[in-house]
């Protein structure tokens, strides 16, 4: 056998147990451990040319970001896709106690063994692309339909004109943007609504003219009338805590 020939069946080997880095899709996500069952979606060629599945990987811990107190945390759902890295050696130790770990006798890292996730990946052809949940220029964090989400338009990037949004987007129709805590329940005034009540009273009593000694029973049907004709004041969508 040649020195060629060697290093071939070498390299095979090898990449037949070595794993860097690869394509998954949740099949199971356990929240409180922050941990998925992976389906590993590139299959292997194996020595004699033949492409397998590569079995399931169980118990990944899900690199969220996160630091200096802050996150971001979601549940992942099955068939969401995410990327395994396998690192040099056991990771899974560290990710329950937060303490340093000792690999065990014959465990050499760069397998699934030493997998961690990173969620994410959008499912796009390069020739037939989907479009993106955020529009051109824009930056959006929450749901990807739009529903619950908050989208930013930095300056001068969604249009040349832009000096800098953000947009708070709840579909709900009532309730639905809550401030200061999930159970805020007080509607914010809508400033239109209060200004066209405040203007139809004082043009009612531009219009009213006092009665001589009625105990003021004209003024108090001016007053009466306006509040029958009063528009809805507040906010249907926000919902705020306060007074605090």
């Amino acid at each position: 056998m040649t020195d060629n020939a060697v290093i071939r069946d070498t390299k095979r080997q090898i990449y037949q147990e070595f794993r860097v880095a690869a394509a998954g899709r949740v099949m199971s996500f356990a929240r409180g451990a922050a941990r998925i069952v992976a389906e590993m979606m590139t299959r292997q060629i194996t020595t004699g040319i033949n492409p397998r599945d590569e079995p399931a990987v169980q118990d990944v811990p899900v690199l969220f970001p996160a630091g200096g107190g802050y996150g971001l945390f979601f549940d992942m759902r099955e068939g969401d896709p995410a990327a395994l890295v396998c690192a040099d050696g056991p990771v899974r130790g560290f990710f329950e106690t937060g303490e340093s770990v000792t690999p065990g006798a014959g465990s050499t890292g760069h397998d699934y063994g030493s997998a961690m996730a990173i969620p994410g990946g959008r499912i796009s052809a390069t020739d037939n692309p989907t479009a993106p949940p955020n529009a051109e220029g824009e930056a959006l964090v929450g749901a990807v339909d739009g529903s619950a989400s908050i989208i930013f338009r930095g300056a001068g990037l969604s249009s040349p004109g832009e000096q800098g949004t953000v947009v708070v987007a709840a579909a709900g129709p009532s309730a639905s943007l809550l401030l200061g805590s999930s159970s805020a329940a007080t509607p914010p005034a809508c400033a239109p609504q209060v200004q066209a009540n405040l203007d139809a009273l004082a043009d009612a009593i531009a219009a009213w003219v006092p009665v001589p000694n009625d105990d003021g029973a004209s003024l108090k049907a001016v007053f009466a009338a306006w509040r029958a004709g009063l528009q809805p004041m507040g906010d249907a969508k926000a919902r705020l805590d306060g007074p605090v």
